[in-house]
């Protein structure tokens, strides 16, 4: 089995395939780093990835004060899952928890991650929902623990966090989870997207929605526009149909990983994507959504992108459409925006 570019912790994981990689497994929040065909050349056949997207829309459920969001459909039904630990600590404690509601009373949940962002300290959190922890290597950075006999739980229920916002003379309520983006605050980037949009038509993407802000925004701002928003994580999800809701907006909220669960063509795509997972750097979300924008966009459609000055995402989108024009640069961010001219 080629191993070349695995990250420390999928090396690590991989080690001890023989005792993970059983027929079924859950695998949430992977990297993109090859670790999933690997995996299943070692024996997760049938296996869930990322299985909070796939539940998504049977599995939330919204109230005006609380969000649940339940893995089961039937409780215990996993025999073992495989969690990469993500960095935010309110995130991973959501997921263990989640997971322990998942899997059988004599079911496993592995915890793999880099040192630096969660891995070593994994043990704390599992503690709490597992009878038994236990260390199970550590090695490149990189921490693996098992964790045995979950208590008995129902499916966590999580009170989204609102803030209030004003923009563009109107004032919104955002609702966020744990590990949503952006919790708490309007974020520097969305801010100076947000105030540079141009006029907007027909269908829109909010795309890596995170709590919804700027299909919020959009809805509120452009009533006659078919708002989808657009992310691969549950909590997400969740947090954008509560913001929806709170503002009495209309608009639907899709999980799905990139563009490939969400139908037909938009009239614009909007997104301040992702470029960090784990400890390391990664462009790949941005890069795959310019790269197969141009295919999901109608004849004259456009593709804005707010991002770091320093990324360089401008030769990238004229390198895919043949145009990129930048409509505003401020405060360390760049708004970019290109056509589809054919």
């Amino acid at each position: 089995m080629s191993r070349g570019g695995l990250s420390g912790p999928s090396e690590l994981a991989l080690r001890h395939a023989g005792r993970i990689a059983k027929p079924g497994l859950l695998l949430v929040n992977p990297p993109a780093d090859g670790v999933v065909p690997a995996l299943e050349e070692a024996g997760a056949v049938d296996m869930q990835v990322n299985v909070w997207r796939r539940s998504a829309e049977r599995s939330i459920r919204t109230t005006s004060a609380e969000v649940t969001l339940d893995l089961t459909p039937a409780a215990g039904e996993a025999a073992g899952a495989l969690l990469y630990i993500p960095r935010e600590k309110a995130l991973a404690s959501a997921m263990v928890g989640l997971l322990a509601t998942r899997l059988q009373r004599a079911g496993t949940l592995w915890v793999v991650g880099d040192n630096r962002a969660g891995g070593k300290s994994a043990d704390r959190l599992l503690g709490a929902r597992f009878g038994t922890v236990r260390k199970v290597d550590a090695a490149r950075r990189s921490s693996l623990f098992e964790a045995t006999g979950p208590h008995a739980a129902s499916a966590p229920a999580f009170t989204p966090e609102q803030f209030e916002i004003s923009i563009g003379g109107r004032e919104l309520t955002l609702c966020t989870l744990p590990g949503v983006f952006s919790a708490g605050r309007l974020d520097t980037a969305t801010a100076l997207l947000l105030e540079h949009l141009p006029p907007l038509d027909g269908r829109i993407l909010d795309f890596g929605c995170g709590c919804g802000v700027i299909g919020a925004v959009v809805a509120a701002g452009n009533p006659q526009t078919d708002v989808t928003l657009l992310d691969d994580s549950i909590f997400a999800v969740a947090a954008s149909r509560a913001t929806l809701a709170a503002n009495a907006l209309q608009g639907r909220v899709v999980p799905s990983d990139g563009l490939m669960d969400v139908e037909g063509s938009f009239d614009a795509i909007i997104s301040n994507p992702p470029f960090h997972q784990g400890a390391d750097t990664d462009y790949d979300v941005a890069e795959g959504l310019i790269a197969s924008a141009p295919e999901r966009l109608f004849r004259g459609g456009q593709l804005l992108i707010v991002a770091n000055d320093f990324l360089d995402y401008g030769r990238r989108m004229r390198d895919a459409f043949g145009n990129c024009e930048i409509l505003a640069q401020a405060r360390g961010f760049r708004v970019y925006c290109s056509r589809r001219s054919r």
